[in-house]
């Protein structure tokens, strides 16, 4: 992983991502922030809608939000894993929930990592790098 000049962000050039959230705020400050590293950014507001990205776009990283209604980020987790080419694609829960618990269940379902709010938008940034290994 490469960082930028200035050396304050990682450069994720070559990287899609996928961002579901039914926070649109957050969903947005993420988008930008990633594309400001060079990240390709997909974003959904919900577990449907990220199915149909995740077909289409076939991201490298898939970031999901727990708490979504209709489909929450557990079941969606588990609908993505289930397509073809996604079972080592790397999963990233985003949640509130802070208690052992929660991750327990996430990694039962196949996420990658799990990140609790507030996200630190250069954490997120750096662990993408990282699960998402260049060698530019």
């Amino acid at each position: 992983m490469k960082k930028v000049a200035d050396g304050s962000q990682p450069s994720l050039s070559g990287i899609r991502a996928l961002i579901a959230d039914d926070n649109a705020d957050l969903a947005e400050l993420l988008s930008g922030y990633l594309k400001r590293c060079g990240c390709d950014v997909d974003v959904a507001t919900n577990g449907v809608e990220a199915l149909r990205c995740a077909e289409r776009s076939r991201p490298s990283v898939a970031l999901l939000d727990i708490e979504m209604p209709n489909m929450d980020g557990y079941t969606l987790a588990l609908h993505l894993r289930n397509l073809p080419g996604w079972r080592d694609v790397p999963l990233v829960a985003l949640t509130a929930h802070h208690e052992r618990y929660h991750w327990d269940q996430a990694i039962d379902v196949g996420f990658t990592s799990y990140v609790t709010k507030p996200v630190d938008m250069s954490a997120v940034a750096r662990l993408i790098g990282r699960l998402c290994t260049q060698d530019t």
